[in-house]
């Protein structure tokens, strides 16, 4: 355990847990384990960020498209006068 530490590994391991697979909120968990509700979700942010992380990883491995609206790097023409703001006359007719 980590000098200083105030909660030990094996026990943000039980918070998370009982978050994630018991279906509770953190602040019930917290009243059970006796515990603020910010030491759990402190916990519980750093599962779920290392979760995202990898998800995310396997998700964008491939090649990424460029941003919307954007044209090897430069911004696609707008309809309208071109200054952003009107988008022209929508046709109502369909």
């Amino acid at each position: 355990m980590p000098s200083r530490a105030r909660v030990t590994p094996r026990a943000k391991a039980l918070l998370v847990e009982a978050v994630l697979d018991g279906d509770r909120s953190v602040s019930a968990v917290a009243g059970d384990y006796g515990c603020a509700w910010h030491t759990v979700h402190g916990h519980l942010v750093v599962v779920a960020d290392a979760a995202l992380a990898t998800s995310l990883s396997r998700w964008c491995s491939g090649s990424m498209r460029p941003a919307a609206g954007r044209r090897n790097g430069k911004l696609a023409p707008r309809p309208g006068n071109g200054d952003g703001w009107t988008g022209g006359t929508p046709d109502w007719s369909t």
